[in-house]
């Protein structure tokens, strides 16, 4: 898989079938940290980039080059892929069939690691790490309402002026 860079664009990729001389038809790789899981048997990987005619992912999984995989994708959901080249957990993946810019764009949108992965965790202490984020209620809001808290400094201008009131009719 060859890759090529533009000034100021995602690099574009070679299919593996037009690095063997087949076409040459060329795709936008977008990065992405997106948890997913193999159909086949709820392996769970990192999609590191996505484009129409593949995926880069990476999981602890021993996966061999031709080995067809069924991969989750968001707005499009199981996908066959053949694994194409790999290097320690790493694995490139080409699709059976190309998927959509809108699938690319969703999985894009659903990528809540790209801000919350630390080099060094792991998938899963990342996925338990947000989900007890999100089942924490929400902190209780110990404000007093706007339209109390007007009433009360009213009502403390008021008295206050009154005892001012009373205080120099009594001295006059």
């Amino acid at each position: 898989m060859s890759a090529s860079k533009r000034a100021g664009s995602t690099p574009e990729v070679e299919s593996p079938s037009a690095a063997k001389g087949g076409s040459r038809r060329t795709a936008e790789r977008r990065p992405l940290r997106l948890g997913s899981v193999l159909s086949d048997d709820e392996t769970e990987i990192l999609i590191r980039d996505l484009s129409p005619t593949g995926l880069l992912i990476e999981t602890a999984r021993e996966l061999t080059i031709g080995e067809t995989l069924v991969v989750d994708i968001p707005e499009r959901g199981p996908s066959e892929a053949r694994v194409v080249w790999s290097s320690g957990r790493f694995f490139g993946c080409e699709f059976r069939q190309s998927i959509t810019s809108a699938a690319i764009s969703a999985a894009v949108l659903q990528s809540p690691f790209e801000r919350a992965i630390v080099d060094g965790e792991t998938f899963d202490s990342v996925r338990q790490r947000i989900a007890a984020a999100q089942a924490e209620p929400a902190a209780a809001d110990d404000r007093i309402p706007l339209r109390a808290s007007v009433m009360l400094v009213t009502g403390l201008a008021v008295g206050a002026w009154t005892l001012i009131g009373l205080g120099l009719a009594w001295l006059f």
